[in-house]
């Protein structure tokens, strides 16, 4: 890691947990003056190089990404809310690049809308490829499209996604992202779109997984997941 990514990896991580903690308390954790934690924290300057050291240890030994993304969960055993995973651009960054350590020769990532978007926009970062996602209602302007219907199963409503034609290649190593594995059924949908695409299926990722049914209908692919409740 070059020194700039450094430095720009501990104000983010200061950020983060300037989010948990007060300045007071992150003023006894590391033994700083709170004016200059404030002064990194908002961005004013940058930690010199011992400094940096001292924040990537503490980030090193301290942050655990299964238990800050668990954290920042509301599950109540049916339903759960992971909007503060979702909307956290720290916890995002360090899941896309967890996924990195889990898959190779990704060409594309691919999505459903809307909730899979940011963190299908991380990951492509994190691997240097387009996303491209699945969409609930069609465009006018788009002349042609790919359909894919299916019935979840907490509802008796025939759902579709529609995928802009030739947006995956003929080909093309696909990795299928979302935020959460509930019935399976959207990311089989996402399978049929790659397969009828003539691409590849490099594997499946999600941050959360809810339900055995889901794990148990996509077992015979490449299914990497984050956290199960």
């Amino acid at each position: 890691m070059q020194n700039l990514e450094k430095k720009l990896l501990v104000v983010e991580y200061l950020r983060y947990l300037k989010s948990k903690y007060t300045y007071r308390e992150l003023s006894e954790k590391f033994e700083l003056p709170i004016t200059v934690l404030n002064r990194y924290i908002s961005g004013k300057i940058l930690p010199g190089n011992k400094k940096i050291e001292i924040f990537l240890r503490s980030y090193r030994e301290e942050f655990d990404l299964v238990k800050e993304v668990k954290q920042n969960i509301i599950f109540d055993g049916d339903y759960f809310d992971n909007t503060k995973v979702l909307y956290n651009t720290f916890l995002l960054k360090r899941i896309a690049q967890y996924t990195r350590t889990l898959f190779d020769n990704v060409d594309k990532v691919f999505t459903s809308a809307t909730d899979g978007i940011p963190l299908g926009g991380k990951i492509a970062d994190v691997f240097n490829v387009d996303m491209v996602y699945a969409k609930q209602k069609k465009e006018v302007g788009v002349k042609e499209w790919l359909e894919e219907s299916y019935i979840p199963s907490f509802s008796g409503n025939i759902m579709s996604l529609y995928l802009p034609k030739n947006s995956i290649q003929k080909g093309e190593s696909v990795l299928i992202v979302d935020d959460v594995i509930r019935s399976g059924e959207t990311q089989r949908a996402l399978i049929n779109f790659v397969k009828r695409s003539n691409a590849v299926i490099n594997g499946i990722f999600a941050i959360i997984a809810i339900k055995k049914r889901g794990l148990n209908l996509l077992k015979n692919e490449n299914l990497k997941v984050l956290v199960k409740l």
